[in-house]
């Protein structure tokens, strides 16, 4: 009995110190390379929350979270005194149910919102639901509502995308968690095909919108499309990606970036880069808190 109980607390200690050693990112320098200029976009965390956002000089964003530890709401104060900010709702169980994006002007004493999106969802399993999207503008209301469903089934993904007249549909294949082929099926004359290769390591992005999100980031993110722009694949992968190749279709000829991926003695991504043409490409930068 004392051998099993020895074994029990030696097991639970194991899980207590693997939770407490659970990766937390401190920076990201995100630069993308054109030629001899470039944007660079920092990013900065406290206790493993993402906490501010600047792009190059420009005005800051910064990050607030709920009692659950879900981003709540992002500000951004810009040099003629306006404000935009965008706000998260959840449900019970942490899916994005709202955001709305608001606007304050430099005199006004509260902000006036302009654009709401709402979110629903059918649940079999994680791995098969359907998510729908409403997009309205609330400050006119003469422009067309957008209408987005994304429908999972095991490891296939279907996005539809309506907005008046103009449709659009993708279809995303997925193996052990990781986008390895997406498609544009609609506008049939601007169909294409990517696929993608990745390591097996901890993917970068992934710890990023985990922080924000919570462990239901998969579909968060994917329903909220933010202004954190994973450079490499639409949604979020297990492991990072290190290669893209474009297959021959009526207006893309064949093509592939390579990526490079530097990792730390944990095995987490220090450096990622990929070049999309001589010149071009993406460098992005990690650190984490020891």
């Amino acid at each position: 009995m004392s051998k099993i109980l020895f074994l029990a607390i030696i097991f639970y200690s194991s899980i207590s110190f693997s939770q407490m050693k659970k990766p937390q990112l401190e920076t990201i320098v995100d630069i993308s390379i054109r030629g001899a200029e470039g944007d660079t976009i920092y990013y900065k965390f406290d206790n493993g929350k993402l906490k501010t956002k600047r792009e190059g000089t420009r005005n800051t964003t910064f990050y607030n979270y709920n009692s659950k530890g879900l981003v709540e709401k992002q500000s951004r104060v810009f040099d003629d005194g306006v404000s935009y900010d965008i706000s998260y709702s959840y449900n019970e169980e942490g899916y994005l149910t709202e955001l709305v994006e608001s606007k304050k002007e430099s005199q006004a004493t509260q902000s006036i919102p302009w654009h709401k999106i709402t979110f629903t969802y059918t649940f079999t399993d994680p791995k098969n639901f359907i998510a729908n999207e409403s997009s309205e503008y609330l400050d006119n209301p003469r422009m067309d509502k957008t209408f987005r469903s994304y429908t999972m089934k095991d490891n296939l993904l279907i996005t539809t995308d309506k907005s008046g007249k103009f449709y659009t549909e993708m279809k995303y294949k997925f193996e052990n968690g990781n986008t390895i082929e997406c498609e544009k099926i609609k506008p049939s004359g601007e169909n294409y095909i990517l696929e993608y290769d990745f390591d097996n390591k901890e993917n970068l992005y992934k710890l990023l919108f985990e922080n924000l999100f919570g462990d239901k980031y998969f579909v968060n993110q994917m329903v909220s499309r933010g202004d954190i722009t994973n450079h490499y694949t639409a949604y979020t992968n297990q492991n990072n990606c290190i290669s893209i190749r474009k297959i021959k279709s009526k207006k893309i000829a064949f093509s592939e970036n390579k990526g490079i991926a530097v990792y730390n003695n944990e095995n987490l991504p220090t450096e990622i880069k990929t070049s999309t043409e001589p010149g071009f490409g993406y460098l992005i930068k990690a650190t984490y808190k020891n």
